[in-house]
Order: structure tokens, then C-alpha cells, then sequence
């Protein structure tokens, strides 16, 4: 484990050797933040108090903030093994004694880990707004946060093994990046959808990466709808996640096997 936390930890001083990448990130992450607030606190403002926006605010503090934890819209690991794969640097990776995946995730973390610190801090300031309700809350939060995790990461390996086959996966990457940015509840809460569209999407696994983890934290007791929403998410990231590995053993094994 210390040594994926040793990679972590170069890969952050790494980048922190070039300052004008740090002002960007900080620059274009409080434009996004602000400029999404603004556009909802509108729309808050114009519903004639059917919609708080105390509420909205806190909602897309959260949001944004789990959405850059969990790689989720950007697919910002998919992408790093993507490049990886199209510079032919994963070469170098695949004869260490490492497990390939942990280390490149963990070298994807450091070199994220500013953007991590923002979005921790983000996440605090959407908590102040409207704080969890219970010691309850935040083990839901934590339960679904960890699904979200994997429905995330397993996306992400799909998307890497595109770039195997194709170097243009680029495409498919912004395709699928598009659907989680709208099915996720990272720019619309998926309250907001229309009663059979919601049901709909609450079923699919694009919730579990976003939407979810946000609403979980004002949960109290277990209900059904909950243990439902566990269960769909639960099976979601243990399925991908198998279909992910499983493609993803294979994909190296025919890399190998052609020599490249």
C-alpha cells in the first residue's frame, strides 16, 4: 500500500513544479462551480419558491465536488490510460512488479490531487450550506459514495480499453462522458427529470455515480426506496466492474501477443 501512496505523493509534487497548471485548475474550477450556481439560483429565483436555493447550492457544491472525486463525467482516468496507451508508455508499466491498474490509478490520483483538494474543499462548503442530518447519513453517504467509486472506475477501464483498438476512442470517450454529465444528476438533479424519465434513469447506472452519494447524505433511516437504490448500484459496480476487468485481461493479453 505505501508504495502506491509514494506514487501518489510524486505525481502531486510533480505537478506542482508548474504554477500557471495550478492557477488554471483553481481558475477553472470556481468559474464551472459558479457559473452552474448562477444558472440554478436563476431558475430558484424564478419558481416562485417552490425551489430553495440554499438547497440548489448545496446540491452543486457536492456534486461537482463527488463528480471530480470519482472521475465521473471527465473520465480523467479513462483518459490517462487512454494516453498511455496511444504514446506506448504503458510498455514501461506493464514490466514492473506492479498490478498495473492500482499503479496507474494511483500516479492518476497524483497528478489530480490539487484538483481533489478543491473539490474536498467544495464539498465541506456544500456541507455548511446543508449539513447531513445524522450520524446515519453519513454512513449511507459513505456506502454509496464507495459505489460510486467503483461504477465510475469501471467506466473508466472501459474507456481506456477502447484506445487498444482504436486511437480515436477519443470520440466514444466524449460520447459517454456527455450521458454521465446528464444521467448522473451533475448538471440537472434527476428529481427534476419527468416522472417516467426519472424512473427510468434511477434504474440505469449513471445515478450511482453522482446524484446518489448527494442525496444520500439527508437519508435517516433505511427504507425501501433506499435499500432498492443500494441494491441497484450495488449490482451496477459489480457487474461493470467484472465486464471491465475481464475485457481488460484480455485486451493486454492480445497487446502482448502482437508485440507492440
Amino acid at each position: 500500500m505505501s508504495i502506491y501512496l509514494d506514487i501518489i505523493r510524486f505525481n502531486f509534487l510533480r505537478f506542482l513544479t508548474y504554477p500557471i497548471e495550478i492557477w488554471a485548475a483553481i481558475i477553472k474550477r470556481v468559474l464551472n462551480t459558479g457559473f452552474l450556481i448562477l444558472f440554478w439560483s436563476i431558475i430558484a429565483n424564478s419558481s416562485n419558491g417552490s425551489i430553495h436555493v440554499s438547497s440548489l447550492i448545496s446540491y452543486f457544491l457536492i456534486s461537482s465536488a463527488i463528480d471530480d472525486i470519482v472521475s465521473a463525467q471527465a473520465l480523467r482516468f479513462g483518459k490517462y490510460l487512454g494516453d498511455s496507451i496511444k504514446k506506448g508508455t504503458i510498455n514501461t508499466y506493464l514490466i514492473r512488479p506492479l498490478s498495473i491498474i492500482p499503479y496507474l490509478y494511483s500516479s492518476n490520483v497524483g497528478e489530480r490531487s490539487l484538483s481533489l483538494i478543491l473539490s474536498s474543499i467544495t464539498f465541506m462548503l456544500g456541507l455548511i450550506i446543508s449539513p447531513p442530518t445524522s450520524l446515519a447519513s453519513l454512513l449511507f453517504f459513505a456506502l454509496f459514495l464507495t459505489l460510486a467509486l467503483a461504477i465510475s472506475l469501471a467506466f473508466n477501464l472501459i474507456i481506456g480499453i477502447f484506445y487498444f483498438y482504436s486511437p480515436e476512442a477519443v470520440n466514444f470517450r466524449f460520447t459517454i462522458g456527455h450521458i454521465i454529465k446528464v444521467f448522473s444528476g451533475a448538471i440537472v438533479p434527476i428529481t427534476f427529470f419527468p416522472e417516467g424519465l426519472r424512473h427510468l434513469t434511477l434504474l440505469s447506472p449513471f445515478p450511482g455515480m453522482v446524484f446518489a452519494p448527494v442525496v444520500s447524505l439527508h437519508y435517516t433511516t433505511l427504507t425501501n426506496e433506499i435499500a432498492q437504490s443500494l441494491l441497484i448500484n450495488l449490482l451496477w459496480a459489480v457487474l461493470l466492474l467484472v465486464i471491465a476487468l475481464a475485457w481488460w485481461k484480455k485486451a493486454i493479453k492480445n497487446y502482448d501477443a502482437i508485440g507492440i
